[in-house]
């Protein structure tokens, strides 16, 4: 990183007056993973609860607050008394705002520890991202946006590059070079800084990584490209206006990406029973086999619905027509009704389900739809339901046999 560090370890915070964020221990030293400091300020969170009933400040802080486009850190801050976890750092203005379950006394002493794992993880992306977004700009692509989710990490540019894989090489050989990264210090004030950051007052703070790119940055840092490990393009996608996301993943997320997947591989190849490597050609085989299927099953539906149909036709010749279909949901008896006379001439229920229940429909005459319908509402109170002139839906979260009997016997 930008100043020389000691090893983990303890160090005290700075006497003097309480630290503005740019000028915070957490962007001085990216791993420094405890700090002793002094609570400067502690006020009642007015729209927080549980973790966030209270906001702290310290005289110095090594927990990052989120900026930049990076996500804020975990932590712990001990007492003589007491251990208050942080999991969730803001930045006001030029403060960093620590939210906190307990207050804590103006003046107290504490002793603060850093998640280094997620710390590092951050510091892996960010740098990361300012590597890709550097090698981008060689080609005349500059990065619009970027975001740091908890699994995957993408940057926005307006058009893709020819070759992805060009870049993706090009930022690993970077990475085996080990350039170093850097920060320093500026009073040029960047387009992009936030405007409620008072840059009079506060750091102004410069990201380098050996002599391909130089960027305004809040962040915390990885020491040199080494340290990132690699660097993965994993899939592109399209957005707003024709803009693209490249989305990557970069050091220990490499590693967890390929043991997710290849485990998930392994595990698909097993159902599918066929080695890892078959498994792309074998869902594709498979997909088209369902497609196949799926045809056969719409004209095997259509011949049943036109047979069902043909039943409730002749029924319906001589009186009422009842139909139960236990496989039957509320397509299947859509179309159904939908293939006989309109109108009909007499009533017409049809069921679909069994003991898990299932949908109701009434057709025919309306005067003999709103009788039906209020015998079922008198005899099945569980069954809800409503309509329209000469048409009857409803649903039963079950059918006993007497059920049944009772909605076939308006039929009778």
């Amino acid at each position: 990183m930008i100043v020389e560090h000691e090893p983990h370890g303890v160090r005290p915070a700075d006497k003097a007056e309480r630290k503005v964020v740019g000028a915070l221990m957490c962007q001085s030293d990216t791993y420094l993973t405890h700090l002793q400091t002094t609570v400067c300020n502690c006020d009642k969170n007015k729209t927080g609860k549980g973790d966030e009933a209270y906001e702290l400040q310290f005289q110095d802080t090594i927990l990052f607050p989120e900026g930049g486009g990076q996500p804020w850190d975990y932590g712990v801050v001990k007492t003589a008394s007491d251990e208050v976890p942080i999991k969730k750092i803001v930045r006001r203005k030029l403060e960093a705002i620590h939210y906190a379950p307990r207050p804590l006394e103006i003046g107290t002493p504490v002793d603060m520890t850093l998640d280094f794992g997620r710390r590092f993880d951050h510091a892996q992306q960010h740098s990361g991202q300012h590597l890709l977004s550097a090698v981008l700009d060689q080609l005349d692509i500059p990065t619009l946006a970027w975001t740091m989710g908890p699994e995957i990490v993408y940057v926005e540019i307006g058009r893709l590059p020819d070759d992805l894989k060009a870049v993706e090489d090009r930022c690993n050989e970077y990475i085996r070079q080990n350039l170093p990264i850097t920060v320093t210090e500026t009073r040029e004030v960047p387009k992009n800084l936030p405007q409620d950051y008072d840059a009079s007052a506060g750091v102004i703070r410069v990201v380098s990584i050996g002599g391909i790119d130089a960027n305004p940055c809040c962040g915390t840092h990885v020491r040199s490209t080494a340290e990132l490990n690699s660097l993965t393009i994993l899939f592109t996608s399209t957005v707003r206006a024709n803009n693209h996301r490249i989305h990557f993943v970069v050091g220990g997320r490499c590693q967890k990406q390929l043991s997710t997947v290849y485990r998930d591989g392994r595990s698909m190849g097993a159902n599918l029973s066929c080695p890892i490597n078959d498994v792309p050609a074998k869902v594709s085989a498979l997909q088209t086999q369902l497609k196949d299927l799926n045809k056969q099953v719409k004209l095997l539906k259509a011949e049943v619905v036109a047979s069902e149909a043909q039943k409730l036709e002749s029924q319906l010749q001589t009186g009422k027509a009842f139909l139960h279909r236990p496989s039957g949901d509320v397509e299947f008896l859509n179309s159904v009704l939908s293939s006989l006379p309109n109108p009909l001439p007499n009533l017409c229920i049809v069921v679909g389900g069994e003991k898990s229940g299932g949908p109701i429909m009434i057709s025919g005459p309306d005067a003999d739809v709103k009788e039906a319908s209020a015998k079922i509402k008198e005899a099945l109170p569980h069954v809800k339901g409503g309509g329209r002139p000469g048409r009857y839906q409803g649903k039963s979260p079950s059918f006993s046999a007497a059920d049944l009997a009772c909605l076939k016997s308006l039929a009778d």
